[in-house]
């Protein structure tokens, strides 16, 4: 399984914490172990561990994770682990099928910045969302940068990739799903949502084109943000999909 390095305290100790990963080294500074050390010892018992400098860990991970930028914000930690496994579409329909449990799916039309993306998977988790959604093509990889911002979130969440995101949406609305889609030019506002569905996919555009035609073409409703429009044209996806999750969440 293809090992990728990790770094960013909250991000290596829930990857520590997840069972399904399979961490084969840690490096860590002098100052940080000393001040993880009540938490990093327990977790990292068999694995190798090694004092390094700050300097180091920047080498490494500049040489292995294809970030330009030197300058991580690393907090003085790293690990090598396996990557994250992702979740296949049917096995999610088979496992919701029969369910009578509320299901919030989050799903991302081809966002494509990392930004982004890793404080929607941090944000996902605040509210319950348990399953992100992604089509293969256009959208961000899941980078180490993304698994930092994300801070912890990508152990607790499950991430499925189509290759047909309008046809997948369509399986999804056959099991009893109701398809949400957010757009600035809607007519309904999110703040009238109730929530009358125990099963809903929630999709958030793209951050230059918001939801392609086809995949809007699924939604069984469009819903809109309000916003001082005279101010500012739109709003950043990860902070949409912040206050659209939060509306849905507290929904009577």
């Amino acid at each position: 399984m293809q090992k990728i390095w990790l770094y960013g305290l909250h991000a290596c100790k829930h990857a520590l914490h997840n069972k399904e990963r399979k961490p084969t080294k840690v490096l860590v500074t002098n100052a940080t172990y000393e001040s993880t050390k009540e938490w990093l010892i327990p977790l990292t018992a068999n694995i190798p561990l090694s004092i390094a400098s700050v300097q180091t860990i920047n080498n490494i991970l500049t040489n292995k994770t294809n970030n330009k930028n030197p300058n991580f914000s690393h907090q003085g930690i790293a690990l090598l682990t396996t990557q994250i496994k992702m979740l296949d579409l049917n096995s999610y329909i088979y496992a919701i099928e029969k369910s009578n449990n509320e299901e919030i799916l989050l799903c991302l039309d081809q966002i494509q910045d990392t930004t982004n993306l890793g404080s929607i998977f941090r944000t996902a988790t605040a509210f319950n969302v348990n399953t992100i959604l992604l089509p293969k093509k256009n959208s961000a990889p899941i980078t180490p940068a993304v698994t930092k911002t994300a801070c912890g979130a990508l152990e607790k969440i499950k991430i499925i990739y189509v290759d047909n995101l309008s046809r997948s949406l369509e399986n999804l609305k056959k099991i009893g799903f109701w398809i949400y889609g957010l757009d600035a030019r809607a007519q309904e506002s999110i703040k009238n949502y109730t929530n009358h569905h125990k099963k809903i996919v929630l999709i958030i555009g793209s951050e230059d084109k918001g939801i392609r035609p086809l995949v809007k073409r699924t939604c069984d409703h469009l819903l809109k943000i309000e916003i001082n429009s005279t101010n500012i044209e739109s709003l950043n996806a990860s902070v949409a999909t912040a206050i659209a999750l939060h509306q849905i969440y507290q929904a009577p």
